[in-house]
């Protein structure tokens, strides 16, 4: 556990299964989690589906990520679900440019993104770990992406809005900006132990599954500003 005093836990090398159809993405994210030196184990298949079935019916193991692709999928995406709900920890590999995204995704708990035109071995080290640490990531275009999903729906009253501390505020804005519970707990001073308390508080109050539902209220409903247009997503693992 990270603390205000630069004390972190180390987390286990990761077994990490790739399932992916395209041969040169399989071959080469392979490749790049290989030279992990966070990375003890990959193993490659190209049948998404059967890999889902197996980790379906298989205990979820700490320090093992699954990762998919979405355009893979297809009609598995409610065996996804189940998996993700499983307790296992899957990343998904998506294209940003794609014209479509299903909604019901963002909602799991436990499944992170991370967006193939912008994957190299450092923001993968940093999405697999993130994931193995129960924080996975999620691309700040993603968020803009369900909020345009929900522009039709009705927006609530300040009257409705749910009473969130100065403390809270604050955590939610560092959200918003993409910030790990790490690094939530650096830029507040705190642990990443409280960050992560803080964040749950949040998400309480919010009524919200995850961070990523968490922050496309925040943005839809006004309760909180990105700093920039388009923020970057802080994957440093440092």
């Amino acid at each position: 556990m990270h603390s205000s005093a630069g004390t972190a836990q180390a987390l286990p090398a990761l077994d990490v299964t790739l399932a992916l159809r395209n041969d040169l993405q399989r071959f080469g994210v392979q490749h790049m989690a290989s030279g992990l030196g966070e990375v003890g184990r990959v193993s490659c298949t190209p049948d998404p589906g059967a890999t889902l079935h197996a980790a379906f019916r298989t205990p979820a193991a700490d320090g093992s990520v699954l990762v998919l692709a979405l355009a893979d999928l297809g009609a598995e995406l409610g065996l996804l679900r189940s998996v993700v709900e499983g307790g296992h920890r899957v990343l998904l590999l998506v294209d940003g440019s794609a014209p479509e995204f299903p909604r019901e995704l963002p909602s799991l708990r436990g499944l992170g993104y991370a967006d193939t035109s912008s994957l190299t071995a450092d923001t993968l080290r940093a999405a697999l770990t993130a994931c193995a640490a129960d924080d996975p990531p999620v691309p700040f275009w993603l968020f803009e992406r369900i909020v345009l999903a929900w522009r039709e729906e009705p927006v609530p009253s300040r009257a409705a809005r749910p009473r969130i501390t100065p403390r809270e505020q604050q955590t939610l804005t560092l959200l918003v900006e993409g910030l790990s519970n790490r690094q939530i707990g650096r830029r507040l001073g705190i642990s990443e132990h409280g960050a992560k308390r803080l964040v749950a508080s949040l998400l309480s109050k919010l009524d919200c599954s995850n961070r990523t539902s968490a922050v496309a209220l925040a943005l839809r409903d006004g309760l909180c500003r990105p700093q920039s247009p388009t923020p970057p997503l802080d994957l440093s693992v440092g």
